[in-house]
């Protein structure tokens, strides 16, 4: 089974912060793109890694390490230290159309992606054949795809209105499938959006290991439970 998940997006999210993604995916060698997030700041920086795994860049080498970023709060400026997470393409966003399953995350940017008419028409998804799911305002990427039709989603609090804009019912719910799409609402919520995708792929047996596995300590039937019968809930599926 092939997944896609959100591959290729990273890009767009750096030059929408200005970082020079043509350096990035040039011929500079193996790179990382670095992405860190803190609530309002959400940096985005490009780096590169010569073969010794240190920062190559147009002043030479430099250790990898936590990257400044600038914040004004009010009348004060803030400099804060943030971690960087090596983030790295493993297929190109072409792929969409080979996988199996694609999962369209969130982000504070996707008002953004979803106003890029390019980026919409390199994402040829098909509902008839690929399991179709989103996580909280990736509900927005399937609205503009036109795969929703009259189909209800769930999605965010905070996404929620920009959803409602583009005339689709938002549910008060953590989780929603129709068919081949599923979408979910809350961070959280991300749990029912896997038990669907292994419970459709692999079946109930493999899908109740996995909860089970990762359960907290003491509440593993409950949790099994619970997510099962969300899913079930949700999407008519019969789960027993």
């Amino acid at each position: 089974m092939r997944v896609a998940d959100g591959v290729g997006l990273t890009e767009v999210a750096a030059r929408e912060r200005g970082i020079d993604v043509r350096a990035a995916t040039g011929d500079l060698g193996t790179h990382d793109l670095i992405a860190g997030k803190a609530g309002p700041i959400g940096l985005v920086a490009t780096v590169h890694r010569g073969d010794d795994g240190r920062r190559r860049g147009d002043e030479g080498f430099q250790p990898v390490g936590p990257a400044p970023v600038d914040q004004c709060r009010g009348d004060e400026a803030v400099q804060f230290v943030e971690p960087v997470v090596p983030v790295t393409g493993q297929r190109p966003i072409e792929f969409v159309t080979e996988a199996d399953v694609v999962l369209i995350g969130s982000g504070v940017k996707t008002r953004d992606v979803v106003a890029d008419d390019r980026l919409l028409s390199m994402l040829p998804l098909d509902p008839g054949r690929q399991l179709i799911g989103s996580q909280c305002s990736g509900a927005l990427v399937l609205a503009r795809l036109g795969l929703l039709g009259d189909m209800p989603v769930c999605t965010d609090r905070t996404s929620r209105p920009f959803v409602e804009a583009e005339n689709v019912r938002v549910l008060d719910a953590p989780f929603h499938a129709r068919g081949n799409i599923a979408t979910a609402g809350g961070c959280l919520a991300s749990q029912y959006l896997a038990t669907w995708v292994i419970t459709r792929t692999l079946g109930e047996a493999a899908a109740q290991a996995v909860l089970d596995y990762v359960a907290p300590v003491g509440e593993n039937d409950e949790t099994v439970e619970r997510a099962l019968g969300v899913v079930h809930r949700g999407s008519g599926l019969t789960l027993r």
